[in-house]
């Protein structure tokens, strides 16, 4: 049987550090530790080696490392193809869900389209945003719920559309201008906003040259090319206001999201790959057409 605990070691060996695969697996420093002690004795080798500065892998590591991957390939094309047999048996339409792709629409869509949706079971598959979904689409599951402005044709992605976030800004609650109500750029004048960097999304890019032309005492900083835990866990612990959407309101408690009073808006949908398997993508294109 598949050993979970190669899931801690991937996350060891790729982050260098107990403390980073603690946070990517949800489980305790402590109990990274522990479970990488079992490996070791399980083995009878040492897999990493121990610093100040992080952990490195051993040769021993290196090859559980590399094999480690060969499993979890098989694993999932195991899996896949017990899912394809079942699928025929009983479709089930598998949704990826984390933190930061809520499927709260997914559920008002189902329930809106019952004629359509009786057949078909879903089920909801979490992920962790450090894993592309673009990559896991048609592979782990089947479609996101997800912003779509900043997909390439060569992403041979579908989308149902089904609405739009608003931008806000994620204020920490020691910032002196998380009691208001509602804010402008002009309020931000003086202050530092994290936003996306540039060249990712074009509708984030507008924003940014709004910004830059009019409003130039505003300090930009820029973060990574998609929004994770990291980024709200950095804001929260800087003091920085961050760029954000009304559907991640929920994810920091130490982060107030107060409306922003220029109106911009980000479509979101269903997002899901063109090669999904047929009674998928059949499903799919029924909804469309609702």
């Amino acid at each position: 049987m598949y050993n979970k605990d190669l899931d801690i070691f991937k996350a060891v060996a790729e982050t260098g550090s107990f403390s980073k695969a603690a946070q990517k697996c949800f489980i305790t420093h402590t109990a990274v530790i522990k479970k990488m002690g079992n490996l070791e004795t399980h083995f009878g080798a040492t897999l990493f080696h121990r610093s100040t500065r992080g952990v490195t892998l051993t040769t021993e590591g290196q090859i559980l490392y590399h094999h480690t991957l060969e499993i979890m390939d098989f694993a999932s094309k195991a899996i896949a193809e017990i899912e394809a047999v079942q699928h025929k048996k009983h479709p089930i339409l598998r949704i990826g869900c984390s933190f930061m792709y809520p499927i709260d629409p997914f559920i008002l869509l189902w329930n809106r389209n019952l004629s359509v949706t009786a057949n078909m079971q879903f089920r909801i598959i979490p992920f962790s945003e450090d894993e592309s979904y673009k990559k896991l689409l048609n592979n782990k599951f089947d479609c996101i719920i997800s912003p779509y402005n900043h997909f390439r044709a060569t992403d041979n992605i579908s989308i149902l559309p089904l609405g739009s976030y608003h931008f806000c800004l994620a204020v920490p609650i020691q910032h002196p201008l998380h009691g208001l109500s509602q804010l402008s750029f002009k309020d931000l004048e003086g202050h530092r906003l994290r936003m996306m960097i540039t060249g990712i999304s074009p509708l984030n890019d507008n924003i940014r040259n709004h910004l830059v032309t009019h409003h130039p005492q505003i300090n930009i900083v820029d973060i990574q090319d998609h929004y994770n835990m990291d980024t709200f866990n950095d804001c929260a612990e800087s003091g920085d206001i961050l760029l954000s959407l009304d559907c991640w309101q929920q994810i920091h408690p130490a982060l107030l999201s107060i409306p922003l009073e220029e109106s911009y808006e980000m479509p979101y949908g269903l997002i899901y790959s063109k090669e999904s398997p047929p009674n998928v993508l059949s499903f799919l294109e029924q909804l469309k057409t609702e």
